[in-house]
């Protein structure tokens, strides 16, 4: 066979028959075994999960007779990539594609159980679609299943099919948004996991606090409270990072992301941007910290991956501000 290769971003569908699931395998396959290749979920240039490229047919132990929806698969529990990519297929039901209620297969991650936000944000983007989830835990023939495309593969443009599902999560968790005209920043400088955390950052919030700006430290709110301060408003600042996705859920007039990255914009955060058609502002802000120097010595940086310089990163944003 030839090898795969990553399809567009798109909002189409199919619908297939006789085609089989297999616990464990992030992807479809025909009554011969051989695997449906458009069932594959892609993110920057790679296959996720385990997509073997056939399987024995004959372990089938159910038919589901009912049509059904492929929803793809949950990626890993990382914040960003689970609200970007989980819904990449969930545009089928605002799209009018197939009736509200139909039960969608979806693959979890290797199996494991959902984190509680995991399940917050799926329950709210499913809601209204009266759509249950109905888990593969053992191999199983189904008769009917409507395939959509990925909206979403990281790296690419993002198919605004998908806008609905995330104006229904923030619908859902926060109702109605008011509009706030004070730039937000988004702290990592409070994080417990160390991956993230860099040098000089709290001074960076020390300047930004005396100029008006509200510094949020989001892991120490709810995921409803977040939802709500960054869909609301206007200017959003943070670091490079996941947390700066939040802002696919925001849709307000005048919006605008301000990303502080390293020497080069923050590719998935600008695509997130222009699919809500808000501005996205890079600001070379953050210079990497390399563990080694030449000659195999080892540089100690301790807890922090990353270095901002405040007083440059503030005269810009005085600018921008």
């Amino acid at each position: 066979r030839r090898p795969l290769q990553q399809p567009s971003a798109a909002a189409t569908h199919r619908v297939l028959r006789d085609v089989i699931a297999v616990p464990g395998n992030y992807c479809l396959y025909d009554r011969s075994g051989r695997r449906i290749d458009e069932t594959v979920s892609w993110t920057a240039g790679r296959r996720r999960g385990p997509t073997p490229a056939s399987i024995d047919p004959t372990a089938v132990v159910e038919t589901v007779r009912e049509p059904v929806v492929f929803g793809g698969l949950l990626p890993k529990s990382h914040f960003g990539h689970v609200l970007l990519e989980a819904f990449s297929r969930l545009w089928v039901f605002d799209a009018g594609v197939v009736e509200r209620g139909r039960p969608i297969v979806h693959f979890t991650h290797y199996g494991r159980d959902l984190e509680p936000f995991e399940q917050v944000l799926i329950d709210a983007a499913l809601a209204g679609t009266r759509a249950p989830l109905r888990p593969v835990t053992r191999p199983i023939r189904i008769e009917e299943i409507v395939v959509p495309s990925q909206a979403i593969i990281l790296g690419q443009p993002m198919v605004p099919a998908v806008i609905p599902v995330y104006d229904r999560i923030r619908d859902q968790l926060v109702g109605d948004v008011v509009p706030d005209d004070r730039p937000l920043y988004l702290s990592r400088s409070r994080l417990d996991e160390d991956r993230r955390r860099t040098l000089g950052e709290r001074t960076l919030e020390q300047g930004l606090e005396q100029r008006g700006v509200r510094v949020v430290h989001a892991q120490e709110h709810p995921l409803v409270e977040q939802i709500r301060m960054v869909a609301s408003a206007r200017t959003v600042i943070g670091l490079y990072g996941s947390a700066l996705h939040l802002t696919i859920l925001r849709d307000v007039e005048g919006a605008r992301t301000i990303s502080l990255d390293p020497r080069t914009p923050f590719a998935v955060q600008r695509d997130v941007d222009a699919l809500r058609g808000s501005r996205f502002v890079h600001v070379h802000a953050q210079l990497p910290l390399h563990p080694r120097f030449p000659g195999g010595r080892t540089l100690a940086i301790g807890p922090y991956r990353n270095v901002v310089l405040p007083r440059r990163t503030l005269r810009a944003l005085d600018r921008l501000l």
